[in-house]
């Protein structure tokens, strides 16, 4: 009796253990997949399998990677959910991304590891902490929705040509020049630490402190209320007054 107990006991006890890790298993986050570009269904299309190398189109939570040379203009016809980056590989060509909005989760990033500029002309909204990393070579932007700390980096330039709105901040670091285009109505502000933040009276406004440098583009007469102060520079650039 004593010894079919034991076993019993033993037996139960490694039942209980082995459901337990089918459930921590079940429950834990699942981690990011890495989906990467080869265009090799010979379409711009994100929802042809065949354009990754995966053969499996990306899926909320993924790190995107756009690389090689075949099929740079794609085509984002994939419903708009969020992801977990979007980057490109150091050997990637110059790809112009087109299609529906993406979302980035809360700290992840967009980066460019090529030497060769990318454009991003789809909508993008950074859900939290964003990253924007011009590492090898300069990055395009559209409408870009901020709404946690972005920070705007690295040695080369990046441009945003469309509305930047939402309640996040924009912070410049790294050597690289920011040119704004678009209108900006975000309310979290805007601060320099290195490199150049470049724009106009619609979108270089409110308080900016500055310790690197900043300038005015104008080809025709603008009024801004935009305090600059810090130690940095500030250019007035174009032929248009500015007061």
């Amino acid at each position: 009796m004593y010894e079919r107990f034991c076993v019993f006991t033993r037996d139960s006890r490694l039942l209980a253990l082995l459901l337990a890790a089918v459930l921590t298993a079940l429950t834990a986050p699942c981690l990011a997949v890495e989906i990467v570009w080869d265009g090799e269904a010979g379409s711009g299309s994100w929802a042809g399998g065949v354009n990754w190398i995966s053969d499996v189109a990306p899926e909320a939570g993924d790190n995107i990677v756009f690389a090689g040379s075949v099929q740079t203009t794609t085509n984002n016809d994939l419903a708009t959910v969020e992801y977990g980056s979007m980057s490109f590989a150091a050997a990637a060509a110059g790809f112009t991304i087109n299609g529906n909005a993406v979302q980035i989760i809360d700290g992840g990033h967009i980066r460019n590891d090529s030497a060769n500029a990318q454009t991003i002309s789809l909508a993008v909204t950074g859900n939290g902490v964003l990253g924007i990393d011009a590492v090898a070579g300069d990055m395009s932007l559209g409408n870009l929705t901020i709404t946690g700390a972005t920070s705007v980096t690295g040695d080369h330039n990046v441009a945003v040509g469309g509305v930047i709105d939402g309640a996040g901040s924009l912070a410049k670091s790294g050597a690289g020049t920011l040119t704004l285009s678009g209108a900006t109505t975000y309310s979290g502000g805007s601060v320099v630490t290195a490199g150049t933040l470049q724009g106009s009276t619609t979108n270089l406004q409110a308080d900016i402190p500055n310790t690197s440098a900043a300038g005015f583009q104008h080809a025709d007469a603008g009024t801004d209320a935009c305090v600059m102060r810090g130690t940095g520079t500030l250019t007035k650039l174009g032929a248009g007054t500015l007061t």
